[in-house]
This record gives structure tokens, sequence and C-alpha cells, in this order.
């Protein structure tokens, strides 16, 4: 037997010995346990996120990370301009979680309780077409405790600051889109949009404000 041939198996050996040394880490890496310990990081550095659910699978234009974790269809993390955790999302299958109490208990928060200053929203199915729960950060201007507040002839409700709290769209900013945006009808929705700078507005014809996104012009929207 030649040296080279010695060389060789010597060689194959030490790659199976090393590929069966890393295969317990790598296969253990980074596997959130569930359910998951959610309340540790809500109020701590947005990178502590990452040693709970690894690292995202996608960055989106407005900074929302997107994860994959065993037991959910996807975890979306949306950050506030401080950095800090602002809404984070977990997507079931439909059907897989009865209730909002079920949905938090998976996600480690006992007893239905969460931290000051969060709240949580369930939705079956949510915008996704998963069944979501939604963990908001409450911004220290409070919400008002009327449903409906009237602003310059529209009606901004409550579930709407909640998403410009979400999308951080500041007040003076979507008046501006409401006064000054492009004027657009989405027949699929039966709505009325306003769109400026990156920022949209959709809103019913008796002035009630549905929504507001951050996204680009979409192709369906017909100028008015």
């Amino acid at each position: 037997m030649t040296m080279k041939t010695l060389f060789s198996i010597f060689a194959y050996f030490l790659a199976i010995t090393l590929l069966w040394l890393e295969l317990p880490i790598s296969a253990t890496a980074q596997v959130p346990s569930i359910p998951l310990k959610i309340v540790s990081v809500l109020s701590k550095p947005l990178e502590e996120i990452e040693k709970l659910l690894g690292k995202p699978r996608h960055v989106g234009e407005e900074r929302e990370c997107y994860y994959k974790v065993p037991g959910f269809v996807r975890i979306v993390v949306r950050p506030t301009p401080q950095k800090l955790l602002a809404t984070i999302t977990f997507q079931f299958e439909q059907g897989k979680v009865k209730s909002e109490t079920e949905a938090l208990a998976k996600v480690g928060v006992a007893d239905a309780v969460l931290p000051d200053r969060w709240t949580s929203r369930w939705s079956a199915p949510g915008d996704s077409k998963n069944d979501e729960l939604t963990l908001s950060r409450v911004q220290e201007t409070a919400i008002p405790a009327t449903s409906k507040v009237t602003i310059q002839n529209v009606i901004l409700t409550n579930h709407f600051r909640e998403r410009m709290q979400e999308r951080g769209v500041s007040e003076a900013q979507a008046l501006d889109v409401l006064q000054n945006g492009q004027r657009f009808y989405d027949q699929k929705n039966d709505s009325y949009i306003r769109w400026k700078d990156g920022i949209y507005i959709a809103q019913t014809k008796d002035g009630i404000l549905k929504t507001v996104v951050r996204g680009t012009v979409s192709s369906r929207w017909k100028p008015l």
C-alpha cells in the first residue's frame, strides 16, 4: 500500500470524524424551544430577538425581519426608530390554534399576562390568510379612550392608530398623505387611496380610515 493510498484513507476517516462531531452542534444550534420565552426579550434591545429566534431568513424594506421557526408558519418582527421591538407577529396554520389564550401560551406568555406597555391582538385568519397573534408596544402617547376621533373631516379610529404605530407613521405624516397625496381607487378592496412618499392610506367612501401601509403604487389602482 502506497503512501498516497494511506493518506487518502486517513483523509477520508478524518472527514467522517469531523462531520460526525459537527452534526449534533449544527442540528441543535439556534433551534428555539417551544413554547418560546418571548416575554424575556420584549423590553430588551432588538438584537436580543436573534438570540431567541436565530438569524432572520429575510429583511424587508422597512427593516422588518422574517424568521422561520418550528411550530410557526413564520414570525415577523418590526422595529421602532429607536431600534427596539415594535411589533412581533406569529403566524400559525389555520385552525392549529383555537384562541388567543392558546396562542399566547405557545409564545411563552403565562396566563395571557403581558408586560406593561404591551398589547396583543388575535386574528383568525389574519391579513396573510394564516391565523395571527400580534404583540405590539404601546407608544408613549396614549391612544384615546374613545372609539373614534374626527380630525379634519376624516375618522381616525383606534384600529387605524394601531396600524400607524406598527408601521412607524406619525399623525403628521398621515395627515400630510391625506391632504397632499395622489388619489386612487382600489376596486378590489373598494377603497379610496391616498399615496405620498412611500406611504399610502386606504379609506372608505364614508371617510373611515381603514389602514396605513408603507409601499409603492399598485398597478391595480385607478388614478382619480
